[in-house]
């Protein structure tokens, strides 16, 4: 938008150097070294001046920036978890809204990507299953409460210390082996997912007690 110059807008508004607009001050990018504290080409004169310079020298630019990056990876790293730790919610806030804006290209993203990548994604999600049975426990523990729109959680050394106080053995028949987690009173049936209501049964008792509520409530 074009402004025109007077005595009582002159401390307010500057003139571009480049296409000679009179612009105000927050579309000038600041600079202290000068007079004014703001650069003397307008924010749109030197994007497309930048735009200009990039697309003329793209794979010399590219190249440098690549030889930079592996010049100082660690540097790099540092400050990036330096400002991830200091900017967290800021960052938040941000892939929130990106994410809000974007769901239909995510996705598309993360499917194209699944498509491509598929046997090896399979195999390390295997992997990972395998390696952490009690965190996959805990996950799909999580489902079934969200489903039952239960309260209450617990942490995965919570499940581990009912596991260690049952001296890792079922809670109804004591057999060793593959734990799952039980709800004393089932969620279906109104009880909560805190760590006071859970017990460690093997996979046949916890189906056989299905949604009733099991007999360590009487006890």
């Amino acid at each position: 938008m074009k402004h025109i110059c007077t005595e009582i807008c002159q401390t307010c508004l500057q003139r571009c150097t480049k296409c000679n607009e009179c612009k105000y001050f927050c579309e000038f990018h600041k600079d202290k070294k000068v007079k004014s504290g703001h650069v003397s080409q307008c924010k749109t004169c030197v994007s497309q001046r930048l735009k200009i310079h990039y697309q003329g020298n793209k794979e010399k630019i590219l190249d440098r920036v690549k030889q930079y990056t592996e010049d100082n990876k660690e540097q790099i790293k540092e400050y990036q978890k330096y400002w991830h730790n200091t900017n967290r919610d800021k960052k938040i806030k941000h892939n929130k809204k990106y994410r809000n804006n974007h769901r239909e290209q995510i996705s598309q993203q993360k499917r194209q990507y699944f498509e491509q990548n598929k046997e090896y994604i399979l195999a390390r999600n295997k992997k990972w299953r395998q390696a952490n049975p009690d965190k996959v426990r805990l996950y799909v523990n999580e489902r079934r409460v969200r489903w039952a729109s239960a309260e209450g959680s617990f942490t995965e050394q919570e499940w581990l210390a009912v596991c260690e106080n049952q001296d890792y053995k079922c809670f109804d028949c004591g057999v060793e082996g593959k734990l799952t987690i039980g709800h004393i009173v089932p969620l279906i049936r109104g009880g909560s997912n805190y760590i006071s209501n859970i017990i460690a049964q093997c996979k046949p008792c916890n189906s056989k007690q299905g949604i009733k509520i099991h007999d360590r409530l009487g006890n």
